[in-house]
């Protein structure tokens, strides 16, 4: 049930309403619709044709868009950002350089957890440390990841996560040094 009232405050609204033209007014109108011009044989047409460097042009575009987004982007212009990337990107360099370079003089058994319960290290096999820089880069990227995700919502948790991130690395390194110098010495 419309009410006469809400008409009259629409007409308030846009008193300059123009009145819609049907589709039936448009095809019964007395107006000569224009033919298609033809195109005479003395008249150069310029067709749009397709270079051969196309491919290079279409690269270079989607370079062009992702500088943009990694320009224009607020996420990348925090020093705490840049910071935190190029440690953690050296802290999986140099876990992956140290473990695979003093791996044949490793022993063994190696400890890794630290049982209070007992007062003593719990024993494992040295090919496991062979998958912890992959399980390391593996956190790495799911973190930048998600730090990646929240900033666009909340910058203050992204750049605590950042933090974060940048002191994780820093103990990593720290942590596995510390672990294989104990057991070459």
């Amino acid at each position: 049930m419309k009410l006469p009232f809400i008409k009259q405050h629409k007409r308030l609204i846009n008193p300059r309403k123009e009145r819609k033209v049907t589709h039936q007014e448009i095809t019964t109108s007395s107006e000569p619709v224009p033919e298609k011009e033809e195109i005479s044989e003395a008249q150069i047409q310029l067709d749009i044709k397709d270079s051969k460097l196309e491919p290079i042009y279409k690269i270079k575009r989607v370079v062009t868009r992702l500088e943009k987004k990694a320009e224009v982007m607020p996420f990348w212009r925090s020093g705490i950002t840049i910071i935190a990337l190029v440690v953690s990107t050296f802290s999986i360099v140099i876990i992956t350089f140290v473990i695979y370079y003093f791996f044949p003089r490793l022993p063994i058994s190696l400890p890794l957890f630290y049982n209070q319960t007992t007062d003593h290290w719990n024993l494992y096999d040295k090919s496991l440390y062979l998958g912890f820089p992959l399980v390391y880069t593996g956190l790495l990227i799911m973190t930048w990841r998600i730090i990646y995700m929240v900033f666009p919502f909340d910058r203050r948790l992204a750049s605590v996560s950042t933090w974060t991130l940048l002191i994780f690395s820093i103990f990593g390194v720290i942590g596995i040094s510390q672990l294989i110098s104990l057991l070459l010495l």
